[in-house]
């Protein structure tokens, strides 16, 4: 199975907000599966970012731990 790589467009932000992305995507995801829905990939990492940002805010650009 190959690993989605999401890019927002812009070389400097993906590079500051990769990690983010890539959390924010199987946390969707998962999220998604739990309520019965399908697995969806969006096309670009702004659709990831958006859900990022409306569901935990401007806290999702603090850096956390894994």
């Amino acid at each position: 199975m190959q690993v989605p790589h999401f890019s927002t467009g812009w070389h400097q932000l993906d590079r500051k907000v990769g990690s983010l992305v890539g959390l924010a995507y199987y946390e969707q995801q998962m999220t998604r599966l739990a309520a019965g829905q399908a697995i969806t990939r969006p096309q670009t990492a702004w659709l990831i970012l958006g859900y990022a940002l409306r569901e935990q805010g401007l806290k999702v650009l603090m850096p956390r731990r894994g």
